[in-house]
């Protein structure tokens, strides 16, 4: 899957979301680049990894 088709694929999820769940991950993405300047690209996926194991329900081994 080339660039493109992940944009597409990504815009297609988020048309999805209502507004206060867009807002949300507006703030998330931002936060996740700022600590990957910060500490380090490991660091901002941690954060991630942790954030979606909370949404799935589940303890997150990251």
């Amino acid at each position: 899957m080339d660039l493109e088709d992940q944009t597409a694929e990504l815009m297609e999820m988020a048309s999805l979301l209502s507004p206060r769940d867009m807002a949300t991950l507006s703030v998330i993405v931002r936060r996740a680049a700022e600590i990957s300047e910060s500490e380090g690209e490991d660091v901002a996926i941690a954060v991630l990894d942790q954030i979606h194991s909370i949404l799935d329900g589940r303890v997150s081994d990251a």
